[in-house]
């Protein structure tokens, strides 16, 4: 039997509400659509779409008959009830996931005319990620942090999670206080990406120079203090490694004595009870403005599919950035998963870059901002 994939093919999917709406309505299932999947002068016809189950034998096809490369469009008719019931944005994370899982990457789900879904991707030159080896790409942003940065790098070179190889990717944003020549000494470990900025331009810009050159299957961010605890790695990733869902957020919990925030400065008792009562007010206020219920919005600790950030529009640069990529994720359907995790605040006096005066602001202002701000490129 010769080979039928095609590269550089697009797959098109066509939807009919009539072909084969008797026997879907028979089988009590409510019709999406029949699809062809051409392949040069064969065609292959797939069974009618009636359900995620029938969706996901679709993809597994499409994987099977494209090339490297090649290129998928599909068009989908939302159900009136079921699970492909709903807006776009509540079927994206959904949809995505059902792609990435079959073998696609360059995920995009968009609204389309007559009440459909478009969904395109691109045929990943990898097996499907439960069939091989997954890969997390751990972004961390390194300015003036030399007394940690070397022992969270060594700490994560150390690191083994089973079945998920790990690549770090370092934006260092040329500290003045020796943090560059200690990174530059990891940039021959194959393991490591080392983006050097000219000049530091904030901790979102460096987090978007990182997630410009990851390349894993899942995406963390990292800081380079001692904040968060290395060993929550495997509860935070594991809803995305079984694809149960795109987003994570590892919700901060008190390990080190507070009565209440999770922030308890021993040297600066009332700069830290100030911070948990900013923090509890904006949490208020981010949950009101995205009609969300999250714990911990603003944690450092996000992992999500790099999948999801495809044709994702980001552009903060400072702390504000943390703001901006929750409500965007949030906006474009990505449901949250919280897992809790450890963590122990550093003060101001141990190095907490946050300024109390300018950031807070910017909090605000990207809160609303990005509620209605354009999501895509």
């Amino acid at each position: 039997m010769t080979d039928q994939r095609i590269p550089e093919r697009r797959v098109e999917r066509l939807v009919s509400e009539a072909v084969g709406a008797r026997n879907t309505a028979e089988a009590g299932a409510d019709l999406i659509g029949a699809a062809d999947i051409p392949l040069g002068e064969a065609r292959l016809r797939s069974a009618i779409v009636a359900d995620p189950g029938a969706l996901t034998a679709f993809l597994e096809e499409a994987y099977e008959r494209l090339a490297p490369g090649g290129e998928l469009a599909l068009t989908l008719q939302r159900q009136q009830h079921g699970p492909l019931s709903g807006r776009v944005e509540t079927l994206r994370d959904l949809l995505s996931g059902m792609a990435f899982g079959a073998g696609f990457e360059q995920i995009r789900v968009q609204a389309g005319t007559d009440a459909a879904i478009e969904l395109t991707a691109v045929r990943s030159a990898k097996l499907p990620p439960l069939e091989r080896r997954q890969m997390l790409s751990i972004v961390m942003p390194v300015y003036n942090e030399a007394a940690t940065a070397s022992q969270v790098v060594e700490a994560l070179l150390a690191k083994r999670i089973d079945g998920l190889d790990l690549e770090l990717v370092i934006v260092e944003s040329n500290s003045t206080d020796g943090s560059r020549e200690q990174m530059e000494r990891y940039g021959a470990d194959p393991r490591v990406t080392l983006v050097l900025e000219e000049h530091p331009q904030g901790k979102g810009h460096a987090v978007r120079a990182g997630l410009a050159a990851a390349s894993g299957d899942f995406v963390l961010i990292q800081d380079a203090d001692l904040e968060y605890d290395l060993d929550d790695y495997e509860a935070v990733l594991e809803p995305l490694r079984r694809i149960e869902a795109g987003f994570v957020l590892g919700y901060r919990r008190r390990t080190d004595g507070a009565r209440f925030g999770v922030r308890h400065f021993e040297s600066q008792v009332i700069a830290g009870m100030a911070m948990n009562l900013a923090n509890i007010a904006f949490l208020h206020l981010f949950n009101a403005v995205y009609r969300a219920k999250l714990r911990d919005p603003f944690t450092m600790y996000k992992a999500f599919r790099r999948e999801c950030l495809t044709g994702l529009r980001l552009e903060c640069n400072r702390f504000d950035f943390d703001w901006e990529l929750a409500g965007k994720l949030l906006r474009a359907g990505y449901r949250p998963i919280e897992v809790p995790v450890t963590y122990r605040s550093r003060s101001f006096n141990e190095g907490k870059k946050v300024s109390v005066l300018r950031d807070p602001w910017s909090w605000v202002v990207a809160c609303f901002k990005y509620r209605v701000a354009p999501l895509w490129h």
